[in-house]
């Protein structure tokens, strides 16, 4: 005798009774079938990404999840790909656009699957835009230095902060 069962997909543990007759030799079995409930997980590497410049920054957050899943995020300045992805381990790229207001923002990913209702979340913090002064082009920060010493907010030969630049040896000017 071969008994099927099919996956239990509630969050519910279920049960079932199989009765076996054999009336011939009045034998009567019965056998208990337990299942435990379906455990829908959608797991991130990252709650929260914190301290992110105004700069434009490209984050990667990886999902590992046993439901199919989607992703939404109400702010209009982060962006994320891909939008939806399947069961299995995926890495969610996140675009945070450049902050070029005064004020500190914040933002919420949500990470779901609606059959299951599993939520997971992903909160965002980015910095305030920074005023940057400039002298002959090249833009600094004022950090208020006793020697009143600007601090550049480049390397050399870099156009963002977030770049490399030209690498100088300690002493050399060329």
């Amino acid at each position: 005798m071969n008994v099927v069962v099919d996956e239990n997909k509630t969050s519910v543990p279920r049960e079932a009774l199989i009765t076996i007759v054999n009336y011939e030799y009045e034998i009567i079995e019965e056998i208990v079938l337990m299942q435990s409930e379906y455990n829908p997980q959608i797991i991130v590497s990252q709650q929260s990404i914190d301290d992110v410049s105004f700069y434009f920054t490209k984050e990667e957050v990886t999902i590992e999840s046993t439901i199919p899943w989607e992703v939404l995020s109400e702010s209009d300045w982060v962006y994320m790909t891909p939008s939806s992805g399947k069961v299995g381990s995926t890495i969610l790229s996140i675009v945070i656009e450049e902050n070029l207001t005064d004020s500190p923002r914040t933002a919420t990913i949500l990470i779901s699957n609606s059959e299951y209702d599993v939520v997971k979340e992903i909160s965002v913090y980015q910095s305030e835009h920074i005023l940057l002064q400039t002298i002959n082009g090249h833009e600094y920060v004022d950090l208020g230095l006793p020697s009143g010493l600007k601090w550049a907010a480049c390397n050399v030969g870099a156009d963002y902060p977030y770049d490399y630049g030209h690498y100088y040896a300690w002493g050399e000017v060329g």
